[in-house]
């Protein structure tokens, strides 16, 4: 037995942590999620720690750099070259001499690029993700957000989401989910194992959208979620890949069922 819940509407891949990615219209998820995604960070030379855009005042500007690869990744020990967009304009390629001195400048503190094949005693191949592989939010959050709080834009965007579903329901979609198991195109199987607890990342400017502290506070009043011990301002949520598949934009989301 199984339930239509919606289609992928769009997928992302964030090459580095913290940084603006890119829209894919199709994407092959291994067990560790969307191959390439946050396979790369900057690390604070300064600080001896990785750089994150939660650090607002370190890193004001960390989401007016964007990164995107030369050609699609097919694993995180295999990654190709990517380009990052300069808050000027301008870009660098991580394998130019160059590049570590032209992201420092426009940061404002000397870092590193670094992928996952760099880190120091960890598992050589496994990206910088905060708790999961795969992040999903449905469209049904962002409009019942809209329709809660019309003064501010809750856009995709702000939240950095792997899957974005096309939802027809009504509310909070995929808080229902958790503990099920959805099925994503004909092949990928991903288990929903809890809410996505948000941050201060989800209020950032980027691109067209502006700075704006009510999209957290909103989540905060109408989302409020148990994660671990506390209660969080939520939206979306976090899964495991059980089953690596293909999936592409218009697929067909399915719930298998607790």
């Amino acid at each position: 037995m199984s339930e239509v819940v919606g289609k992928v509407a769009n997928l992302w891949r964030f090459p580095v942590k913290s940084m603006l990615g890119d829209a894919l219209d199709a994407a092959d998820f291994s067990l560790q999620g969307i191959p390439g995604d946050r396979c790369h960070v900057l690390w604070d030379e300064e600080l001896d720690k990785k750089v994150t855009a939660v650090n607002v005042k370190r890193y004001p500007n960390l989401f007016a750099f964007k990164a995107r690869y030369v050609e699609p990744p097919s694993s995180a020990d295999a990654l190709p070259e990517i380009i990052v967009t300069l808050p000027d304009g301008s870009e660098v390629h991580s394998n130019d001499a160059g590049a570590d001195a032209a992201i420092s400048a426009q940061l404002g503190h000397p870092v590193r690029l670094l992928n996952a094949n760099q880190r120091e005693g960890e598992e050589q191949d496994a990206p910088w993700h905060d708790a999961y592989p795969v992040s999903v939010l449905t469209t049904s959050t962002l409009r019942t957000m809209e329709s809660l709080q019309p003064k501010s834009r809750f856009d995709e965007r702000r939240f950095r989401m792997n899957l974005i579903v096309d939802s027809v329901a009504e509310g909070f979609a995929e808080n229902d989910w958790i503990g099920a198991t959805l099925a994503v195109g004909p092949e990928l199987r991903l288990e929903i194992d809890r809410a996505d607890a948000r941050c201060i990342m989800t209020t950032l400017p980027q691109e067209d959208l502006p700075n704006d502290p009510a999209i957290l506070a909103g989540l905060a009043r109408h989302n409020r979620l148990q994660v671990g011990k506390g209660k969080y301002p939520c939206a979306g949520v976090y899964a495991r890949v059980s089953a690596p598949g293909r999936v592409s934009a218009g697929d067909e989301v399915r719930l298998l069922g607790a």
